[in-house]
């Protein structure tokens, strides 16, 4: 075979190579199960999660953005991916109410806050931290995660989260760190949390109720006298905060709705042009 022969047929071998690669489907994701109670929770065992609107990791003004990074986009996904965190922790059945709220306003029995550090249609990275009233860390963690291609398929487009493995990931997580904690602790938590609230409201009256360590762990010094008027009225005060709250969650999860299906599809397309 002469030179000019063996080159056809490596051109060849090269051709079919990446025919092949090209068309080859992406691998499935394997899925990730979400741990669901079996059983009913008691009342006062249930605690409340704050998620705050994700940090969508954008630079400061003068550092350049990344490739591929739309300032518009990523603060769009910061408010989604809030609200499909706090959707799956719902469906897991281990919490009391779980809302979305402002950054600065994540307070109550348990808070949870997260950052994009990379999100594209093929790639999720998020560093999640969680901790509760009392100033307990649960956990730290970072969060990688490929879009599942199933996801992008025209029949189940919409209907599927490509990225669903890794709010999976993080609710198990969460109820991991709550099933650390014996009864006793989770009563401390919410007790601790009310009396948080109470301090800052009426700080003259509530401000001793609470010890705080070198740490920063919060702790119970003494508790309000049963039927304290003081104490109903702050109650009172945070019901109604609470209205407030869940009628701006309501907004987050239009929001979400809304921008579904654009996001959806923008995200295809970023996935079949890296792949």
């Amino acid at each position: 075979m002469n030179s000019r022969s063996v080159l056809v047929v490596c051109l060849l071998c090269i051709g079919i190579t990446i025919g092949c690669a090209s068309t080859a489907p992406p691998r499935p994701v394997e899925p990730v199960d979400l741990v669901q109670a079996t059983t009913e929770v008691a009342e006062d065992q249930l605690l409340d999660v704050s998620i705050g609107v994700f940090d969508p990791g954008l630079p400061e003004e003068d550092e350049e953005l990344p490739d591929g990074v739309q300032p518009e986009v990523r603060k769009a996904e910061a408010r989604y991916m809030a609200h499909r965190l706090e959707e799956t922790m719902q469906e897991t059945g281990h919490w009391g109410a779980v809302r979305v709220v402002p950054p600065d306003a994540a307070r109550g029995d348990v808070q949870v806050s997260a950052r994009i550090l990379a999100s594209s249609g093929r790639d999720l990275n998020l560093y999640v931290s969680a901790s509760d009233a009392t100033g307990r860390v649960w956990f730290e963690n970072r969060y990688k995660g490929r879009a599942d291609p199933a996801a992008y398929q025209p029949e189940t487009i919409g209907r599927t989260q490509p990225f669903q493995n890794v709010y999976n990931r993080v609710a198990n997580d969460l109820v991991r760190a709550l099933g650390k904690l014996d009864p006793e602790e989770r009563i401390e938590i919410r007790r601790v949390a009310q009396l948080d609230y109470a301090a800052d409201l009426a700080p003259m009256a509530f401000e001793d109720y609470l010890e705080v360590d070198r740490k920063g762990r919060k702790s119970i010094a003494r508790l309000p006298a049963k039927g304290d008027p003081m104490m109903a009225r702050v109650e009172e005060i945070r019901e109604r905060e609470y209205f407030f709250v869940d009628v701006l969650n309501q907004h987050y999860a239009n929001f979400s709705q809304q921008m579904a299906d654009p996001y959806d599809n923008w995200r295809m397309y970023s996935y079949e042009e890296q792949v």
